[in-house]
C-alpha cells in the first residue's frame, strides 16, 4: 500500500511539516491499512465496524487537539474543528445541519466508542449505526484519498427513519480534506507551530 502524505504547503514552517510527517501521517497510514482488512467469515460491510469507527473518531479527535488550539473544552474543540474545516460543501450531511452533525459525531460516536464499546445511553429511540462500504484495495484507497469530490453517493452521516448512520470510509475522506485545509491556512501557522512545541502539549 502506497500511502500518500497529507499535502502541506512547501513554505509551511519546518516544525509543522515535521510534526505532520512524524505524528499525523503515520496514524492516517495505519488507518488506511486497517481499511483493507476483513475479519474471516464476516461480510466486508459488517467487518471491524466498531473498531474502525473508534479509530476514525480518534483521528478526528487527534487532529482537533493538534490543529485547533485555544482555550476550550474537548467537546467544543472536536466540534469546532470539524465545523470549521470539514468539507461540508462537498459532503453535506443528510437530515441535519453541519452543527448537528458535529454534535452527533461527538455524542453518538466518539464518546460511546471511546468509553463504552459503542453503547449509546442517549435517545434509545434512534438507532445508531456504523456503515462500512467494503474492504478497501490499494486501488480503491488511492481513489479515496486523492479524490477532490465526495467519493460515495451517500454523505458520511445521515439521519432518517429513526436511525443515524456514520459511513466510515466517507468520514475518513473528509478528515483528510479537513486536515489539509487546516494545514494550508497560513494565518494560523505561527499559532499551530507554537502549540505543538509547547511543554504543555508535548509532555
Amino acid at each position: 500500500m502506497n500511502y500518500k502524505l497529507l499535502e502541506v504547503p512547501n513554505d509551511a514552517p519546518d516544525g509543522l511539516k515535521r510534526f505532520c510527517v512524524g505524528a499525523i501521517d503515520p496514524r492516517f497510514a495505519e488507518f488506511e491499512f486497517l481499511l483493507t482488512q476483513q475479519m474471516p467469515g464476516v461480510d466486508a460491510k459488517g467487518s471491524l465496524q466498531l473498531s474502525l469507527t473508534t479509530l476514525v473518531c480518534a483521528l478526528a479527535d487527534g487532529c482537533a487537539q493538534v490543529l485547533f488550539p485555544g482555550k476550550m473544552g474537548n467537546g467544543d474543540r472536536f466540534k469546532g474543528y470539524l465545523l470549521q474545516f470539514y468539507p461540508w460543501k462537498m459532503d453535506p450531511p443528510e437530515g441535519m445541519t453541519p452543527e448537528e452533525a458535529c454534535a452527533a459525531v461527538w455524542e453518538k460516536y466518539r464518546n460511546p466508542t471511546m468509553h463504552r464499546f459503542g453503547i449509546n445511553k442517549t435517545n434509545m429511540l434512534e438507532r445508531v449505526k456504523f456503515g462500512r462500504i467494503f474492504a478497501q484495495t490499494s486501488e480503491s484507497l488511492a481513489t479515496l484519498r486523492q479524490g477532490k469530490e465526495r467519493p460515495y453517493s451517500d454523505p458520511f452521516i445521515k439521519r432518517g427513519n429513526a436511525r443515524i448512520v456514520l459511513w466510515i470510509d466517507g468520514f475518513y475522506w473528509g478528515l483528510r480534506m479537513a486536515a489539509q485545509s487546516a494545514l494550508a491556512d497560513r494565518t494560523r501557522w505561527p499559532e499551530l507551530e507554537n502549540h505543538i512545541t509547547t511543554e504543555a502539549f508535548t509532555r
